[in-house]
């Protein structure tokens, strides 16, 4: 019995060592897992990141130098005929002369209106800097708007400091879409604060007006979580995480553009990046798995026929010095009587008592317990 129990409590331990050995191990692998995909992601995006850069800079590029052309040249006709080749050439949506102070505008065909270019540009004009942004304008789709300054130009009539040209958001979503993920990866451009500036998610249901406030009421991410993560978009600082939307995984990778406040965005399934790792995982961790049980069986078989065989050599041991002993007493003229230390039970009488004493093993047992009450 103590043997058999030695036994159990072995291949408990032996269990419980497979399970966390196999625990740790899916824990490792999981990590490098996330570690491997966040580095593969943050690539994939930063190159898409790179492409968004270069066409602003581009854009930027092309306005300088019509500025250039502009400064030089007062016939309307001229112009007018200027720009429409350069629309065929680049693709923009249309022209504007703005007054940055007031956000009016005309175009080269002499349409006016306003651009709401979210306040004042003034100090941005002072200094110098190249703008993007986002605006509308009534009747059209929201619209990235491309502008520099200029010094103070007249064109028809209406006094302007900036050039810009625009772009139809969608023009710019094509730039975004990740071929790699087969249309599951989602991508966003926003402002530090969450406000969403492009959005080109993957099996798009709804549009997103802040990224942020939709990880607070669609995420499993805590408020302090989504401050962190403000906070890097605030900075300008690159980070990654796991995110749960409805009841799926996504990876959640965000860098700055280098572009004023922007942030680009990347959403991509865990189901889907990790596809190929899990696969392997699952591949590795049962084929350890099956290598570590037959190893226990094969263990705990050896075990066990090694416990038989030290117990059966121990009985034929023991057998033989019984039969050793009895054939001694049975020929030697002694009788042999052995009492148990702790409870005075009869352990051992033997056979030639009979022969000896003229009395049975069964009557010297029961006297013995006769005397052990009179005591």
């Amino acid at each position: 019995m103590r043997k058999r129990l030695q036994f159990i409590i072995a291949a408990f331990v032996l269990l419980v060592g497979i399970i966390t050995a196999g625990v740790r191990y899916y824990t490792f692998v999981s990590q490098m897992i996330y570690t491997e995909s966040v580095s593969h992601l943050t690539e994939i995006f930063r190159q898409t990141n790179s492409s968004l850069t270069d066409i602003v800079k581009h854009n930027w590029t092309n306005l300088h130098m019509w500025e250039a052309y502009l400064q030089d040249v007062s016939d309307e006709k001229q112009i007018q005929n200027y720009v429409a080749d350069l629309k065929t050439e680049t693709g923009f949506t249309d022209f504007y002369f703005i007054s940055a102070g007031s956000g009016d505008y005309m175009t080269v065909d002499g349409k006016t209106g306003y651009l709401d270019l979210k306040g004042n540009l003034q100090d941005e004009l002072v200094e110098g800097q190249d703008i993007v942004m986002n605006t509308v304008v009534p009747g059209q789709p929201q619209l990235l708007v491309f502008a520099v300054s200029v010094e103070n130009k007249t064109y028809q009539g209406f006094k302007y400091d900036m050039i810009a040209t625009s772009y139809n958001n969608s023009d710019l979503v094509n730039v975004l879409d990740i071929a790699a993920f087969e249309g599951n990866a989602g991508s966003y451009i926003v402002h530090s604060d969450g406000r969403t500036i492009i959005d080109h998610a993957a099996n798009k249901q709804q549009d997103i007006y802040n990224f942020l406030a939709m990880l607070r009421q669609y995420s499993d991410l805590s408020d302090e979580r989504i401050s962190d993560i403000q906070k890097d978009f605030k900075q300008g600082q690159s980070g990654a995480t796991m995110v749960t939307l409805g009841e799926e995984k996504y990876y959640l990778i965000y860098e700055s553009t280098g572009i004023q406040d922007w942030i680009m965005l990347g959403i991509v399934p865990a189901s889907v990046v990790n596809a190929s790792m899990n696969r392997l995982q699952t591949t590795t961790t049962l084929i350890v798995g099956g290598i570590s049980i037959c190893l226990a069986i094969c263990l705990l078989v050896w075990i066990y026929r090694s416990t038989r065989i030290r117990l059966k050599r121990k009985d034929k041991e023991i057998l033989y010095r019984d039969e050793l002993f009895s054939k001694l007493s049975i020929n030697v003229d002694d009788a042999f009587l052995m009492l148990d230390a702790a409870t005075n039970e009869v352990d051992y009488v033997s056979p030639n008592v009979e022969r000896l004493l003229g009395l049975s093993v069964g009557q010297i047992t029961k006297d013995v317990r006769i005397m052990k009450k009179l005591l």
